[in-house]
C-alpha cells in the first residue's frame, strides 16, 4: 500500500495532500474551539455584560450565575469533542486506521457552526450603531465553517481512496 501511495499520479497526490488537510485542519478546529472558551472567560473577566440590562432586570441574580456556568460548561463540552476530532482527524491523517465516529461528531460540530452563522448573521442584521466588531465575529465565524467542512470533505475523499485502494489490492492478489 505504502508505494501505491508513493506515485505521482494525480489521485495519490491529491490523497497526500487530503491527509496534510486532516492534520492541519484538525488542529485548527480544535484551536477555534479553544479560541471560543478563551472569548467567553475574556467576557467575564473584563466584564464585559453577557446579558443584556432588560434580560438582567427580567431575572434574579441567581439566573446570571447557572446561565454562566451552565454556558461555560457547554463551551467546555464543545472543546472536548473538538479536541477528539483534533486527534481522530491527525491520526487519519498519519495514516493510522481510525473510526468514523469521529466523522459524527464533526458533523454535529458542522451544524453547530452554521447555526452559529446565523445566529450572527441576525444579531449583526439586528445590531443598530457601531458594528465592526460584529463584521469579525462573522468572518470568524464563517472561517471556523470552512475548516470543519473541508476537514470533513478531506476525510471523506482520505477513506473513499483508502477503500479503493484496498479493492485494488484485493483484485491483485485474486487474479
Amino acid at each position: 500500500m505504502e508505494n501505491d501511495i508513493l506515485t505521482n499520479d494525480p489521485e495519490s497526490i491529491s490523497y497526500r495532500r487530503n491527509c496534510n488537510t486532516l492534520v492541519v485542519f484538525g488542529t485548527g478546529v480544535a484551536i477555534f474551539g479553544l479560541w471560543s472558551t478563551l472569548k467567553f472567560v475574556g467576557y467575564l473577566i473584563f466584564g464585559i455584560p453577557i446579558l443584556t440590562g432588560e434580560e438582567l432586570a427580567e431575572f434574579p441574580d441567581i439566573f446570571y450565575v447557572i446561565v454562566i456556568i451552565l454556558t461555560l460548561l457547554i463551551l467546555l463540552g464543545d472543546v472536548a469533542l473538538r479536541f477528539i476530532v483534533m486527534r481522530r482527524s491527525r491520526a487519519e491523517g498519519l495514516g493510522r486506521k481510525v473510526s468514523v465516529r469521529y466523522l459524527i461528531v464533526l458533523g454535529i460540530i458542522i451544524i453547530y457552526g452554521c447555526t452559529s452563522v446565523a445566529y450572527a448573521i441576525q444579531d449583526f442584521l439586528s445590531v443598530t450603531g457601531a458594528f465592526g466588531d460584529k463584521y469579525v465575529e462573522i468572518f470568524v465565524e464563517l472561517t471556523v465553517l470552512f475548516f470543519e467542512i473541508e476537514l470533513f470533505i478531506a476525510a471523506v475523499r482520505v477513506r473513499k481512496f483508502k477503500a479503493k485502494l484496498e479493492e485494488l489490492r484485493r483484485k491483485k492478489f485474486a487474479g
